[in-house]
């Protein structure tokens, strides 16, 4: 019994000396809607996320769109301002990105990850305890079946 009684209190001692770490962020909503017109299917993505964190921090909305998609919409809104994307080309796109990014202004970079399997990623600076909200639209040409 006194074996029983002394793992007892190391196993407690250990689970209290544990610290969890406080999550980067909270995804609080995450809705997807599509419609299909015109031989179109039209998707629109929408993600907020909050940082929970007491500092701000770099905050990425990741999406895989489908193999012949392409993007028709980018919008984020932070701190109640709304952006909508524009397209530049890479390497100078970053260097802006970086160079604001230093400067504390809401900027926000879009970057194909993977062009095979289309993986973009949004990131933009987010104050402590603020939110930020994506929206990506992209179109995808439908295929009729016949038969």
């Amino acid at each position: 019994m006194k074996s029983l009684i002394l793992f007892a209190t190391v196993f407690i001692a250990l689970c209290s000396c544990q610290t969890f770490p406080i999550p980067k962020y909270n995804v609080d909503k995450y809705i997807v809607t599509s419609t299909i017109s015109l031989r179109f299917a039209c998707t629109k993505v929408y993600s907020q996320i909050t940082n929970t964190r007491d500092e701000s921090q770099e905050l990425c909305f990741d999406i895989t769109l489908p193999e012949d998609a392409f993007v028709s919409n980018l919008c984020m809104e932070v701190d109640g301002m709304k952006y909508r994307g524009i397209v530049e080309e890479k390497e100078r796109a970053r260097l802006e990105y970086n160079h604001l990014l230093t400067s504390k202004v809401t900027v926000a970079l879009v970057e194909a990850v993977e062009a095979v399997n289309q993986l973009f990623k949004v990131c933009t600076a987010v104050r402590a305890r603020s939110s930020a909200s994506f929206i990506v639209e992209y179109t995808l040409p439908v295929s009729l079946l016949q038969g």
